[in-house]
């Protein structure tokens, strides 16, 4: 599998056809085995049918986002003598970039549920993105060389979480907003709004707009945050307040019996790495990945929405950065009242009460009784007495679901016709004509 032209064409991978090269020359000079040519190539990955798909635990990148240092030096004898190597020694940096506060445009295939839908409080929300790198491009729990094996690989810890709440867990209270006791008195985003004399607000979302500066300790009252700091002053990120007991569950260590670990100690993200996965499939004739092989990579939530609420409520979706959380201390935000995480992507759907029909509950309804499928039995029975012919043709179409309705020819005529719809109630013929599968 090759990534498309307009992929390798990014100056992310325009960098790397050069070693792809020599990495598969040197595999086909060792193995003698016949290796594929093309550039940044996905490995091992399977030729699907039509209708199919396959699931993979994770697509890591030959390097994730950050900061790297090359030393090069040569060794060299002369006349029987080892020069100084000092004299040929060689040092580049170069950062590895991607993606941190904000998504790029085009990059969220879609999201489930779709903004403003209803769905079912069991349903789990995820985003699909158009990359199948993407969740592993940065770095959640860092991983050392000896931890690098394929095993540890495939249970790689994603740096995106996808994580449901309800509109009163995360609305701050106007006093907190603005006025003397407002948390953000000392923030650069006070400092912004002070300049055109705007107050704080969030957004439907329960988000706020801010300077990525604002992370630092003490810019934000009564908050705690390990977001990493942005080395340019003007990159701004959308902040999300989750409070501290809420925190605390969604990075808890819980033994086999789901109960919260008493004696934990720092923050645990080790459930994340089950709940993101990329997706093959066999989508012929369709452009929405990146990649010629329809590959996805996907992001679940591991929190539903309130499961008791007994009339249609209202829940928030944030994609949210995982990045500098691993290993910090619970001590550390012990005495905050809100966690600060920045948000990358955000929406909202209305959540079904307990125990309303899902969509296929009312499939199986329709199946169970096809009541609205076709005329009611007492219609079709009278249609049945009819012993001519073309009556025991209308009798089967009715049975078949058709109704008579009025129809207009093109020349605006006025006579019948009969139709149906999709939903019918009886099984079709398995081919309907030669020109039909």
């Amino acid at each position: 599998m090759v990534l498309s032209q307009d992929i390798l064409s990014s100056p992310r991978h325009l960098t790397l056809r050069r070693a792809q090269q020599v990495k598969q020359a040197n595999l086909a000079a060792s193995t003698g085995a016949p290796v594929a040519t093309g550039d940044n190539e996905v490995p091992n990955l399977k030729t699907l049918q039509p209708g199919e798909a396959m699931l993979y635990s994770a697509f890591i990148p030959s390097l994730a986002s950050g900061q790297y240092e090359v030393n090069s030096w040569q060794e060299i004898v002369a006349n029987g003598v080892k020069q100084d190597p000092d004299t040929t020694k060689t040092k580049k940096v170069f950062t590895v970039e991607s993606p941190q506060y904000a998504l790029p445009e085009n990059l969220v295939h879609s999201i489930y549920p779709p903004e403003g839908a209803e769905a079912s409080p069991t349903i789990l929300p995820h985003v699909l993105f158009t990359d199948p790198f993407f969740p592993w491009e940065r770095t959640a729990v860092p991983q050392t060389p000896e931890q690098l094996n394929k095993d540890n690989l495939r249970k790689r810890v994603p740096w995106l979480a996808v994580l449901v709440f309800t509109a009163s867990e995360l609305r701050l209270d106007q006093d907190k907003l603005t006025g003397a006791s407002s948390i953000f008195t000392n923030s650069d985003l006070a400092k912004e709004l002070n300049t055109t004399s705007n107050v704080v607000k969030m957004d439907v979302n329960c988000a706020i707009d801010m300077p990525v500066s604002d992370f630092a300790p003490g810019k934000v009252a009564k908050c705690w945050s390990a977001v990493p700091l942005s080395a340019k002053s003007d990159d701004r990120t959308k902040a999300i307040f989750v409070p501290r007991h809420l925190f605390t569950q969604l990075t808890a260590t819980y033994n086999e019996r789901g109960e919260e670990m008493s004696d934990q100690k720092s923050i645990d993200l080790s459930r994340y790495a089950y709940l993101a996965h990329v997706r093959q499939s066999a989508a012929k004739g369709t452009n929405f990945s990146a990649t010629e092989d329809g590959l996805f990579s996907v992001v679940h939530s591991h929190r539903a929405a309130p499961l008791d609420d007994k009339q249609i409520s209202h829940a928030i979706v944030h994609l949210v950065s995982l990045e500098g959380l691993h290993g910090k201390s619970r001590a550390d935000f012990a005495s905050s009242d809100y966690i600060m995480l920045s948000s990358l992507y955000s929406w909202s759907y209305n959540v079904l009460p307990a125990g309303a029909p899902t969509v296929f509950d009312s499939l199986r309804n329709l199946g169970d009784h096809c009541a609205v499928l076709a005329p009611a039995k007492e219609v079709i029975q009278k249609a049945e007495q009819n012993t001519s012919e073309n009556g025991q043709r209308i009798a089967a179409r009715l049975r078949d679901g058709y109704t008579i309705v009025k129809y207009h020819t093109q020349t605006g005529e006025e006579t019948a016709a009969i139709a149906r719809g999709a939903c019918i109630p009886c099984v079709p013929p398995k081919q309907l004509s030669e020109s039909w599968t």
